[in-house]
């Protein structure tokens, strides 16, 4: 038994056919505009919990050193004082950390992080 043959179906002018996968991501990209214009052209940062009060102070902090010409050994800015270069977390000599010290602080801590 053959199915019977039939010719192309016509795309009827509906919701599908309007409302493609090319529109939709114009939409997200232009909502995401709207809600975050801080984020997007790079003037804001999203900083909270331990990235408000840990990573984006001491990424800060690391940057004004780098550009004073200073080897931050301690920060007096954080917790009335803690030790910087000999903490882990602060990645003072990563080479991954040229990326927020040069850049401008915002876009280079969205991009680090």
């Amino acid at each position: 038994m053959q199915w019977p043959m039939r010719g192309p179906i016509e795309p009827k002018d509906n919701f599908d056919n309007w409302f493609g996968p090319g529109k939709l991501l114009l939409l997200v990209g232009v909502l995401i505009v709207i809600l975050y214009p801080g984020i997007v052209f790079g003037t804001q940062a999203f900083a909270y919990r331990d990235a408000g009060l840990f990573t984006y102070p001491a990424a800060y902090y690391l940057r004004d050193c780098f550009w004073h010409g200073r080897l931050p050994f301690w920060n007096p800015y954080n917790n009335c004082g803690i030790p910087f270069l000999a903490q882990w977390n602060t990645a003072t000599l990563y080479p991954g950390s040229l990326i927020y010290l040069l850049l401008p602080m915002p876009w280079g801590h969205n991009m680090k992080n």
